[in-house]
């Protein structure tokens, strides 16, 4: 895991599936990385965020992927969700486009079409992620790529870019900024340039708001 969080195992009852319960997930405030079985895992942070993914290994290559959040998904909604992926590897296909946002249905020519930040990431990423050259070029593509994928996407990916409010930002930062801050504030850059991006392509109207994020949550540097 990442930033040395080490794996636990919350229940050391046998090997398998299903290994934790409901009320475990409710109610555990310890941090650690909690094994559910068949790559199904369940992370308590150091700051008390909550939250589920799933490492499978892929074309020869180890992943994780983010689920979402212990509080919007339960137990048994993210347990068939890692049957699905396990079948879409069992069947030799990325399971990460399982989580991908789906094209909007287009019902009439009059329903406009509404990217998502999802959308406006993958369109500033593609522009961005050639520029990074040097000999850790790859693993800089994958960690930014990665970073994406665990900490905002789950939260924000499904969501008009148009519409997404300062106080989503501020919430999507707050159980990380004072664990990881150089990390957060990278992150924060980031997502500032999505923003950016979307303005730009007349996605989005309003400023980014990510302005004034780093200052409302402040600093533990002195």
């Amino acid at each position: 895991m990442d930033d040395g969080v080490c794996d636990m195992s919350a229940d050391r009852r046998g090997a398998g599936l299903n290994r934790l319960t409901a009320m475990f997930v409710r109610q555990t405030k310890q941090p650690g990385v909690y094994v559910d079985g068949g790559g199904l895992r369940f992370q308590v942070t150091a700051s008390g965020g909550r939250r589920w993914f799933m490492r499978v290994t892929f074309d020869g290559k180890s992943q994780d992927i983010a689920l979402g959040a212990a509080d919007v998904r339960s137990l048994q909604e993210v347990r068939d969700l890692a049957v699905a992926i396990r079948r879409e590897v069992a069947d030799g296909r990325n399971p990460a486009t399982l989580l991908r946002p789906k094209p909007p249905v287009v019902v009439s020519e009059a329903v406009e079409h509404r990217p998502t930040f999802t959308e406006a990431w993958e369109a500033y990423w593609g522009n961005k992620s050639p520029q990074l050259s040097g000999p850790s070029a790859e693993k800089n593509r994958a960690l930014r790529q990665r970073q994406m994928e665990v900490y905002v996407l789950p939260i924000i990916g499904h969501r008009p870019i148009a519409d997404i409010k300062p106080t989503e930002i501020l919430e999507m930062f707050s159980p990380i900024w004072n664990v990881k801050e150089e990390t957060a504030r990278r992150l924060l850059q980031r997502v500032d340039s999505v923003f950016v991006s979307a303005i730009m392509r007349q996605w989005r109207d309003r400023v980014s708001p990510c302005l004034g994020v780093g200052r409302e949550l402040g600093s533990s540097r002195q």
